[in-house]
């Protein structure tokens, strides 16, 4: 019986929650009709979790037609990873992320730089990617700074440099990013750190 009621307790708990999901994608929705943009994004961004990417589509293009640039960054990477089941399309979601990268939109730039490294979707340009993740973490985007030391520490685009790797490492542990800081602590074991006395 004790089991019965805790998984009664869960599934009340779960349909609340879905109540509160719906009830809250209800008053996005709303909102974004209104003319509030950030708020077609957040909606757009529930219905990927959903996995319902073609209306998302529809409220990331609405916000990103109204120069809302988070909803271009949305939108865009939506088409290059194919997200809520979206048709994969990365010509189209590089075009937009280029274009909201341009205008200096962090997540954008950070999609291509990242598309640039690997060579997805893109032509592999090593400095360009470089360029890229050094700016973002010189404004504390712990990924970025993660990325940038990983071409350092495989001298991809760069002269390999195992001190410099290090300083990107430890700028991303330091903005929060765990693996940033698991890959700090082996250069330092391995004596690749310089340590100023």
């Amino acid at each position: 019986m004790k089991k019965l009621s805790l998984l009664f307790l869960a599934l009340i708990s779960f349909n609340s929650f879905a109540d509160d999901e719906n009830y809250a994608l209800k008053k996005l929705e709303s909102s974004c009709e209104k003319g509030e943009m950030q708020d077609c994004t957040l909606a757009g961004k529930m219905y990927i979790d959903a996995d319902k990417g073609e209306k998302a589509i529809s409220l990331f293009e609405k916000s990103c037609s109204k120069n809302f640039i988070p909803g271009c960054t949305a939108l865009g990477a939506t088409y290059y990873s194919g997200l809520g089941k979206v048709q994969t399309d990365k010509k189209k979601g590089i075009e937009i992320l280029t274009d909201a990268c341009d205008k200096k939109e962090g997540g954008a730039c950070g999609v291509l730089a990242y598309a640039y490294m690997m060579g997805d979707g893109v032509q592999t340009d090593y400095k360009k990617a470089m360029k890229i993740f050094r700016l973002l973490c010189d404004k504390k985007n712990a990924e970025a700074c993660h990325f940038a030391g990983d071409m350092f520490m495989q001298g991809w685009g760069v002269t390999q440099d195992f001190n410099l790797a290090a300083e990107h490492y430890a700028r991303g542990c330091s903005y929060g990013l765990k693996k940033s800081c698991e890959e700090y602590k082996v250069l330092d074991s391995e004596g690749f750190v310089t340590h100023s006395e």
